[in-house]
């Protein structure tokens, strides 16, 4: 047991809004050997984050039943992460099947809670330990699709369409997709050709969950317009989806749920560009986020940064603060939760850190442990000022990429480029290629790549350059990647562990456009029985990158 220290150190931190505006306040934090803790942990199975904090809570009498009179306890847990990096062994144990070991338990980076670090001690096996301290390895790949409500549809100009009953052929512009609060969550999870689900989607993303009401508001943050309350005819709120939800949670509470697809939201996204909150407003904010999670029984959160929470250093850390917490509770409760970090190119500059530009980056560090990947966006680069400068000159099918030459987007809905996701991935994944660059090295951190599919809204999209090819654009440029890193003895695309794929709205009505001897094609759509690019993202993610990782 480690004495009780009172030691207190005042720290300031500095806020900035689109506006330049500065704040400072004075936060006091704890030195994290000043708890009085326990922390010989004893035997564990799993070492990771997860089991550390579950392991400091348990032997530190923190469970399901008192959490909620131990909130000090709660904050102090979500303060800190386990540094994998720093186990060393101690001794053999009594059981040799196990062995004594100590590691670093640290402040998180930017905690408003916690500074400095201590030793915490415990027992495992010799595999245990070595899968610690590869925790990109410890991950499944899988395949996430974003979801949304407002509905999609697009047109065929001219286009000669029979109707169901063949009987005869108009032409005319035709309009198909999904209406409004289409496509139902339902009819994507339980979509069937005969009797074999087709669904390939390992975790929806439900766009999104944000306020309207802006700055410092946190009652009215809600899952777009879903309601959990079952009103009829009100047109208000989308309560066929909602619905789904709430029997999805109860039904797996009741242990009769037999689909093993994760359901999570994106908190924040474009539509929540001022969503800002004040350190004071912890609690507040991780009461609401909680309890709309546990409303609709969703297994975690996408969290998509935007607009002033950018600046905003303070609103970051209050939202990772109130996040971690949640997550240690759901843990104590027995649950998973999932947590991913979408980011855009824009938002990873290094730069930013200093000079109070927007930036994604030290709300990534605080969470350090605690996300699963980040979802990095390589679609909708909008913007010509954001790229990679080639370090070397390189080729990907029949394009060459120069020395010293700007690795763009083509900027239009058109089929982006091998080589431009070739180049961009790099620069985020090889240190030698990111260390001259101007962006935050994701060499170290597991990766989902953010794509989507030609339509009318996305640039950077991906698909099939030439109708010979036997790969999509994006998969050529990931097997030469991973070509690439094996010649030089390198293992950077292992850090890749899936796709967020946006959207299955999309996906959904590009792959289900034909009619049915039952069917009209909308009819088609609103009850699928294809996701042609989400099946060729997991068909990639099956037949190749699961292979990456047992090389």
């Amino acid at each position: 047991m480690k004495k009780l220290l009172s030691i207190f150190a005042a720290s300031s931190f500095i806020v900035s809004s689109t506006t330049s505006t500065i704040v400072s306040c004075s936060i006091k934090s704890k030195n994290l050997d000043s708890l009085n803790y326990n922390w010989d942990l004893g035997l564990l199975e799993k070492v990771n984050q997860e089991e550390i904090i579950k392991k400091i809570a348990q032997v530190n009498n923190i469970n399901k039943d008192n959490y909620k009179s131990k909130q000090k306890d709660i904050e102090n847990l979500a303060s800190i992460f386990f540094d994998y990096s720093s186990i060393k062994l101690i001794s053999d144990s009594n059981d040799k099947k196990t062995q004594t070991y100590s590691a670093t338990v640290r402040a998180s980076k930017n905690s408003n809670i916690m500074k400095g670090n201590t030793t915490i001690t415990f027992d495992s096996t010799q595999d245990a330990v070595k899968n610690a301290k590869n925790p990109i390895n410890q991950q499944e790949s899988n395949l996430m699709g974003t979801w949304w409500n407002w509905g999609n549809t697009y047109s065929i100009k001219n286009d000669k369409v029979a109707n169901c009953k063949r009987e005869k052929v108009e032409e005319k512009e035709n309009y198909f997709g999904l209406g409004w609060r289409e496509p139902s969550l339902e009819a994507i999870i339980q979509a069937k050709m005969g009797e074999k689900k087709v669904n390939p989607y390992n975790i929806i993303n439900i766009s999104s969950l944000y306020t309207k009401a802006g700055e410092y508001e946190i009652d009215s943050l809600n899952i777009n317009d879903f309601n959990p309350n079952s009103i009829e005819n009100n047109a208000a709120y989308d309560i066929k989806n909602s619905q789904f939800l709430i029997n999805r949670k109860n039904s797996i509470e009741a242990g009769t749920w037999t689909d093993n697809t994760k359901i999570i939201t994106s908190l924040g996204g474009a539509t929540a560009d001022r969503m800002i909150w004040k350190w004071k407003q912890k609690q507040s904010l991780k009461d609401k986020i909680k309890d709309i999670l546990t409303t609709y029984g969703l297994d975690g959160l996408d969290i998509a940064l935007a607009g002033k929470t950018l600046y905003d250093r303070d609103s970051q850390e209050t939202l990772s603060q109130a996040v971690k917490e949640i997550m240690v509770e759901y843990w104590l409760e027995g649950k998973d939760f999932y947590l991913t970090i979408s980011s855009k190119m824009e938002w990873l500059y290094r730069e930013a850190i200093e000079t109070n530009k927007p930036t994604v980056i030290p709300f990534i560090q605080s969470l350090e442990g605690w996300y699963k990947d980040i979802t990095l966006l390589v679609y909708n680069i909008n913007r010509p000022t954001h790229f990679f400068v080639a370090p070397e000159t390189f080729t990907v099918g029949d394009t060459t990429i120069q020395k010293g030459e700007k690795i763009r987007s083509k900027l239009s809905p058109s089929i982006e480029d091998p080589a431009y996701f070739y180049g961009t991935l790099r620069g985020f994944l090889d240190p030698e290629w990111n260390k001259n660059s101007r962006f935050y090295d994701l060499s170290n951190k597991a990766i989902r790549i953010g794509t989507a599919s030609p339509y009318s809204s996305t640039s950077s999209a991906f698909g099939f350059k030439n109708e010979s090819d036997k790969l999509s654009n994006l998969a050529i440029a990931l097997q030469q990647l991973h070509d690439n890193s094996k010649e030089l003895n390198k293992e950077f695309t292992k850090n890749i562990v899936g796709f967020n794929y946006f959207g299955i709205n999309i996906d959904q009505i590009f792959s289900n456009n034909s009619a049915t001897e039952n069917q009209s094609i909308n009819e088609h759509i609103k009850n699928p029985t294809a996701f042609k690019y989400g099946s060729s993202l997991d068909w990639f993610i099956n037949e190749n990158m699961k292979q990456w990782y047992k090389e």
